[in-house]
Order: structure tokens, then sequence, then C-alpha cells
């Protein structure tokens, strides 16, 4: 007895991780070529990264990249009061780890998003986990490097400019989430 395929539950976990937009194809190109668990997991491996990657250009405008960076930047940065001297520095520096982690956290989730759900609680949500993830990842930096972290009370409060400011300019763009479909 031959096996025709990936069990139910690898194949569940695997679509999982591709985006929606892309599910059904990329699936059925590796149950074409599957010939084996251990072969599909690292088919798996290979193509998902590279699509997930595919989706992210396919969906978003390089006009709200821009943006949404300006806008975790600017929260971020914005709340560490330090606007001038050697302080200055150390806030920019500071404020860019969060501000990059948000960004590339935005157009993950952004490229999860199916195409006929894009709605403007998608896009605060989407915003929200973006900077959720970004300070949890200040905690990692803060006890690697207190220097290179934003104090607590910045973090707070410029997750909260941030997140506000990066779904302001997404929604208010509407480029994204108010029907531009797919290339």
């Amino acid at each position: 007895m031959t096996n025709k395929g990936p069990s139910k539950a690898i194949e569940s976990i695997v679509a999982r991780l591709i985006p929606p937009a892309r599910r059904e194809e990329v699936l059925g190109d590796l149950r074409e070529r599957y010939r084996g668990t251990a072969q599909y997991l690292i088919d798996a491996l290979r193509t998902v990264p590279h699509v997930t990657a595919s989706q992210i250009v396919r969906t978003i405008d390089p006009r709200l990249v821009v943006a949404e960076a300006f806008s975790f930047y600017f929260g971020f940065f914005l709340s560490s009061r330090n606007w001038q001297g050697p302080a200055h520095d150390q806030a920019a520096l500071a404020s860019a780890i969060p501000s990059g982690v948000a960004l590339i956290s935005f157009l993950f989730l952004h490229a999860y998003v199916p195409q006929g759900h894009r709605t403007e609680f998608r896009l605060a949500s989407c915003a929200a986990i973006a900077v959720a993830i970004a300070s949890a990842t200040e905690l990692f930096v803060r006890s690697a490097d207190p220097r290179l972290a934003l104090s607590g009370r910045s973090l707070v409060v410029g997750s909260l400019i941030a997140g506000v400011m990066a779904w302001q300019a997404a929604a208010g763009m509407g480029v994204i989430y108010r029907g531009k479909p797919d290339r």
C-alpha cells in the first residue's frame, strides 16, 4: 500500500504557513511532488518563504511601505523624549529597532490577510499585532543591551503612537484595503 499524499495533519500545518491567496495552488504543487513525508516537509520549507515573499511583493504598495516605516519610526522616536545632544543618537538607534521589527511584522501580517477580508478592522489588527511583536522584541533587546532599548514608558507610549499612526496612514491611503487587486 503506497501513500498517495501527505497526512492531513501535516498538510494542514503547511497550509497555515502559506498566504491564503496562494494556498490552493501551492498545496497542489506540493501534493504533486509528494514522494514521502520527509521530502514533503523539506519541499515545504524551501517553498513557503519564497511564496510568502512573493505575496508580500504582490500585495504591498511601495507608498504604503514608506508611510508605515515613517509611522512606526516617528511613533517610537517621538516617545523617546531625547531630541538633542548625544542622547539623540542613542534614541534614534533605539527607535530604529522596534520600528524595523514592526514594519517587517506588518508586511508579513498583511500578506496573510485574504483579499476579500481587507477591512479597516483587519488593518488596525495588523498594526496592533506588529507593534506588539516589536514591543516583545524590545524586551529581548533590553536584556541583551539596555543602551539599545527604549525605556518602558517610551515603549508603551511609542507603541500607542506608532500603532495609531500606522493604522491611520494605511487607512488614509486607501490603497491596499479598498479593492487594489493582487498583481
